[in-house]
């Protein structure tokens, strides 16, 4: 290597170096430190993804082979099955965790008689449940709109597996678009929409 080139590169280093210290605040260490954080942030991340796609593909495993009958029997796209099998499910899943905690506090708590003039009449009883009942239909559809990227994109991943790997279990593809989304997912809560957790909370019982 000749001397001008030599010292070309010892220009560009310095050049960096000096870059780094003028617009980084930090120490060498400190950003070495911040790295390593990053990087345990990243393993976390993946683990704990890896860990919530276990039971998530278990569950979306039995309801593509119900989405795959579905379709089939009324001769639906994948878009249209897709999505009436993702409502129902997230309608279905919505009634449980809404509705499950009041029946069991009721079955829990033994109130005794309760005088008639305390007891609602049926039409508020019929009122408030179907009011209910719309409400949860409509968190059903936004939930459904909002993972339809999702469902997308994994389906994707999934088709993009099996082309590159014709040897590969589908149920292997399946997995890794599943683990993909739930990591992309969880990325996008834990790091920018990290107001949805509450938001979904306050959607479904509160609003």
């Amino acid at each position: 290597m000749s001397k001008e080139k030599r010292k070309g590169g010892y220009v560009i280093i310095c050049s960096i170096l000096k870059f780094i210290y003028l617009f980084y605040p930090y120490s060498i260490d400190s950003m070495a430190l911040d790295v390593i954080i990053l990087l345990n942030s990243i393993f976390d991340l993946l683990k704990g993804s890896f860990i919530l796609s276990i039971p998530l593909f278990v569950v979306l495993y039995i309801l593509n082979i119900i989405r795959k009958k579905f379709a089939d029997r009324f001769s639906l796209s994948w878009i249209i099955s897709c999505l009436i099998i993702t409502f129902l499910s997230y309608f279905i899943f919505l009634l449980v965790i809404y509705f499950l905690p009041t029946f069991q506090s009721m079955a829990e708590h033994d109130l005794g008689v309760i005088p008639k003039y305390l007891i609602p009449p049926m039409e508020d009883w019929l009122g408030f449940y179907v009011t209910k009942i719309v409400k949860l239909i409509f968190v059903a559809a936004i939930f459904t709109v909002l993972s339809l990227p999702f469902l997308l994109l994994g389906s994707l991943i999934e088709t993009i597996t099996q082309a590159k790997f014709k040897k590969m279990h589908k149920a292997i593809s399946f997995f890794a678009a599943v683990f993909a989304m739930t990591t992309l997912l969880a990325a996008l809560i834990l790091y920018i929409f990290y107001w949805i957790p509450l938001g979904i909370i306050h959607l479904i019982y509160f609003s």
